[in-house]
């Protein structure tokens, strides 16, 4: 090993472990709600779904990778804390028990999961480092590119999450570095590792786009090879996604349902909602350098001769920038994740020393420098605001204080609070679960609501309860590590929100919040706890400063 390779080797290293130790903070002290968002907590239940042998309910993301890669932790978790020696018999009965309670208090497998991501995707600011040294020889660069990965708010958060977005980037980095490394001798590489990205997470399919002009822009083969290659990439691309995402081809129907699920014909082009959602997504610091790295990339392609890089990264930014801008639904600030490898090689080509004048150069370093250090204050004042105190958690612990009180809660205190459930209640849950599971009328309304035929889903009805298989199996095992309670216990939920309209079909939940406001002024020694307060119910015996009021009968 060379002196060079030595220092990038050490560099490499220690980028890794400042950025893994990061993570390992944000996975130790969770949010003050436990969970980020209700997806996190699916996406780990569905793993630990592998065991019941129900059907996926994550196809949309689709996250199989992480279900593969769950296994052997979950396996290893379980030996850790369960015992051997029992025989098969005390062995299942012991993994049993493991199970159930992993679905009664899933907060365990949840941080199982998100060290699993944090392990991989800790790795994608040094691939960013790498990617940078291949395009330019300036260490500085390098640096600065890989302090913008790692510090990048919406990258910071994701690749501390139970969630696929942080290891799918860190998989289309690795099928970057290997182009750039290999060229063409490295596409079946490439293509596999692209296959990956596409199974922990489906919204990096535009990505597929940078890959492609760098093998086409950045060798000096002839034409006709470079097609070949791009052709042999494509190919182990969609033959990685059967290997990575099984599901493609096990369950079909499924899968097409998941896809036409998210389909939006009516999408218009928006450009004052993409610029805003884009402004949120990245965080100030990083929306200001995308547009600087952008201009400069375009400058280059436009006037250089070294215009591969550039090229490549300019039009795949369009290509992952035009679903959104184009999008009708909601845009989270996750689904701009995917920009990131083409902000990572525009902000390589901007800081090239032989593209611009010395003082241009010294400027746009500056300019980075700067970016990078708020990037990293953003990232920690948006993450420390997320383990402030929680009122809705306050709230459900004031309620449970309550002695003897039948108490009616919101059904995020089922979902995302996971407050201990009494077996009662459990079992009543599985019993209006199985009945759903019966009755698809519930299911009939939610898919003409996502687009889908009513003929087609009567057809096809079987392949489209895979979560209400999934919850009945859930309940039945959670129930089994529940503990018996005197008080009864009810949840509720809103059927004028989205999730409302979710719920309807799916939740647990015994009431309407209507039915619920109805059940509790008929009740005595009860208390109910809601958003907003109700004129009417007087003084609330605990309230939030920003909502949520905790009334007694």
């Amino acid at each position: 090993m060379t002196t060079k390779s030595t220092r990038l080797f050490l560099i490499c290293v220690c980028i890794y472990v400042a950025v893994l130790i990061c993570r390992a903070v944000l996975v130790a002290w969770p949010p003050a709600g436990l969970f980020y968002n209700i997806d996190e907590l699916e996406m780990t239940l569905s793993c630990v779904d592998r065991f019941l042998g129900v059907p996926s309910t994550s196809l949309q993301w689709p996250g199989s990778i992480l279900q593969m890669l769950m296994l052997p932790v979950i396996a290893v978790d379980f030996l850790v804390h369960g015992s051997l020696g029992g025989g098969m018999t005390g062995e299942v009965a012991h993994f049993s028990a493991y199970i159930a309670k992993a679905y009664a208090n899933p907060v365990h497998s949840v941080v199982l999961l998100r060290a699993l991501v944090a392990v991989i995707a800790s790795a994608a600011p040094v691939l960013a480092f790498l990617i940078s040294s291949a395009l330019n020889e300036s260490i500085t660069a390098a640096l600065l590119c890989s302090a913008l990965v790692a510090f990048a708010p919406v990258f910071t958060q994701q690749s501390a999450m139970a969630m696929g977005e942080g290891v799918a980037i860190t998989f289309v980095l690795a099928a970057v570095l290997v182009v750039l490394r290999y060229r063409t001798r490295g596409v079946i590489t490439a293509g596999v590792l692209f296959a990956g990205a596409l199974a922990a997470r489906i919204t990096t399919a535009a990505l597929i786009v940078l890959p492609v002009l760098l093998i086409m822009l950045g060798d000096v083969e002839p034409v006709r090879a470079r097609l070949r290659s791009v052709a042999r990439f494509l190919l182990v691309t969609a033959v990685g996604f059967l290997f990575w995402c099984p599901y493609v081809w096990t369950e079909p129907i499924r899968f097409a349902k998941a896809l036409l699920g998210h389909v939006r014909p009516q999408a218009v082009l928006n450009l004052t909602m993409f610029l805003k959602a884009a402004l949120e997504g990245l965080g100030p610091s990083l929306f200001v350098l995308t547009c600087a790295s952008f201009i400069a990339c375009l400058v280059v392609a436009t006037i250089s001769r070294q215009k591969g890089p550039a090229t490549a990264a300019v039009l795949s930014t369009a290509a992952v920038a035009l679903p959104l801008l184009s999008s009708g639904n909601d845009i989270f600030p996750r689904y701009f994740l995917p920009l990131l490898p083409c902000i990572a090689i525009m902000t390589t080509v901007a800081l090239r020393r032989d593209q611009f004048p010395r003082s241009i150069h010294l400027a746009l370093v500056g300019l980075f420098s700067l970016g990078c250090t708020a990037m990293f204050i953003e990232s920690a004042y948006a993450e420390a605001g997320l383990r402030r105190p929680d009122e809705l958690a306050q709230g459900i612990n004031a309620a449970r204080a309550l002695s003897g009180a039948a108490l009616y809660l919101p059904q995020e205190a089922l979902y995302l609070y996971r407050i201990p459930i009494p077996n009662a209640v459990y079992q009543r849950m599985y019993d209006r679960a199985t009945a759903q599971l019966q009755d698809h009328s519930g299911l009939l309304r939610f898919l003409r609501l996502r687009g889908i035929p009513g003929d087609a889903a009567k057809v096809l009805m079987t392949n489209f309860t895979e979560d209400e298989q999934a919850l009945d199996a859930r309940l039945s095992a959670a129930s089994s590590a529940s503990a018996p309670s005197a008080a009864p216990l009810y949840f509720y939920f809103d059927p004028a929100t989205i999730h409302g309209i979710v719920a309807e079909r799916l939740s647990p939940s015994d009431y309407t919040i209507a039915e619920a406001l109805q059940h509790f002024r008929a009740s005595g020694n009860s208390g109910i706890l809601l958003h907003e307060p109700v004129p009417g119910f007087g003084s609330p015996v605990w309230k939030g400063t920003h909502g949520w009021f905790l009334y007694r009968n």
